[in-house]
């Protein structure tokens, strides 16, 4: 799964037109890995099923670390 936080600064749909919207600044956790980053995107899946995510719109975000046992 890949985290992503809206810095478009509006509110955007996610994944396609008809997806749920994402507020700005919200984070959003999507189905799949990114499997490349260019210059101006990051890319979930291959093939058919690859999506890009533009840099401009979401920022990639880091695995939450998760807290062990006891903590």
């Amino acid at each position: 799964m890949a985290r992503f936080k809206n810095v478009s600064g509006e509110a955007r749909h996610l994944g396609r037109v008809d997806g749920p919207v994402v507020a700005a600044g919200d984070v959003a956790q999507v189905d799949g890995d990114v499997t490349k980053v260019t210059d101006d995107a990051y890319i979930l899946g291959a093939g058919d099923e690859a999506r890009a995510w533009p840099k401009s719109t979401w920022e990639l975000l880091d695995e939450p670390k998760s807290k062990k046992a006891g903590e």
